[in-house]
């Protein structure tokens, strides 16, 4: 880890653009990557056949994509309160919040680059979708 820090570094990262963390339970192991890394892990696998893993009832959305100012999510219902996460390709944290389902997502002070939607409805796994700002 201390060679990837050195490395971004050298890259030109500002010490508050760099951010490490190390689970107690990390392991090189199917299971961790799916759940620390979930839009990797299912670009990764799209197509695969697995025994251990059922695929999204609902596969989320966002549109437009590449997005300008706002974007919306798609198979949730307007009503619905869920909570949401915008993660950059880097691991920063966007959007931390809860909203309904019917309310736009501002992405015009995101810089240009890839990010990871996630939501969680109540009771529910996380879902995921690739956002490209342009």
């Amino acid at each position: 880890m201390l060679q990837v820090a050195n490395a971004m570094t050298t890259a030109g990262f500002s010490l508050s653009e760099k951010f490490f963390t190390v689970p107690s339970d990390g392991q090189h192991s199917e299971w961790f990557w799916a759940r620390e890394f979930p839009a990797a892990y299912q670009w990764l696998f799209a197509g695969a056949v697995s025994a251990g893993h059922e695929a999204p009832s609902e596969e989320l959305s966002v549109f437009p994509n590449p997005a300008g100012s706002w974007v919306r999510l798609t198979n949730v219902k307007s009503a619905e309160k869920i909570k949401l996460q915008v993660i950059g390709a880097d691991g920063k944290m966007w959007r931390d919040a809860t909203i309904t389902g019917s309310d736009p997502i501002w992405t015009g002070d995101l810089p240009k680059g890839v990010y990871v939607v996630k939501i969680k409805k109540a009771g529910q796994n996380w879902r995921t979708a690739k956002l490209v700002r342009q």
